[in-house]
């Protein structure tokens, strides 16, 4: 996650850190010591009208808190996939090896974002939209340069005593079709010669 105060304009002043997210949490909460790294002052605006919570810590502690402050994140999902807002943290003293960031519940909800547990990831939670056309539509669409290729099995079940990966006719193989560049660069692959033979283990 890139961070930076809520009225940045240098990127020199963006930070690049982990975030935690915690479902259970209803407030979002800063590390007291990263945002004083920042030189930032708590937001007095009445305007946003931040009311403070009662936090209750481990053992029935109230942990001290340092008011809200506003600061722009891009967070971004293991699908590569980038939000940028600002939101108002709650300071509150951590520990400098956890998370100096935690987003809770609203925000989570807000932006749509999963929580993968199972492979300690997250991802915004996005529909993609499939349309479907005819072919005649598709190869009117597709420009002059793009390359289209038909991937297909040449796998046949044995029958008798056949090769299962024996060819049925003796023709070399047409490669005319495949651009020059891409025979080069992967030789290995559209090698002819070496077609039927295994790799080595």
């Amino acid at each position: 996650m890139d961070v930076s105060p809520s009225s940045v304009s240098s990127p020199n002043q963006y930070h690049y850190i982990p975030v935690g997210l915690d479902s259970y949490l209803m407030v979002d909460l800063i590390s007291i010591s990263f945002v004083k790294s920042l030189g930032l002052s708590p937001c007095t605006r009445p305007k946003h009208q931040h009311v403070e919570p009662v936090l209750e810590g481990v053992g029935q502690t109230q942990p001290k808190t340092y008011g809200f402050f506003h600061l722009r994140l891009c967070i971004t999902d293991h699908w590569n996939h980038s939000l940028v807002f600002i939101c108002p943290f709650l300071a509150v003293d951590c520990n400098a090896c956890d998370s100096q960031i935690l987003l809770g519940r609203p925000l989570l909800k807000d932006f749509k974002i999963n929580l993968l547990n199972d492979i300690d990831l997250w991802e915004f939670n996005q529909k993609p939209k499939v349309t479907k056309i005819s072919a005649h539509q598709f190869a009117q669409e597709i420009s002059s340069t793009t390359c289209v290729f038909e991937v297909r099995t040449i796998f046949r079940p044995c029958d008798d005593n056949t090769d299962p990966w024996e060819d049925e006719n003796d023709f070399p193989i047409d490669l005319s079709n495949v651009p020059e560049w891409l025979c080069q660069k992967f030789r290995d692959f559209f090698n002819t010669y070496n077609a039927d033979r295994l790799a080595p283990h």
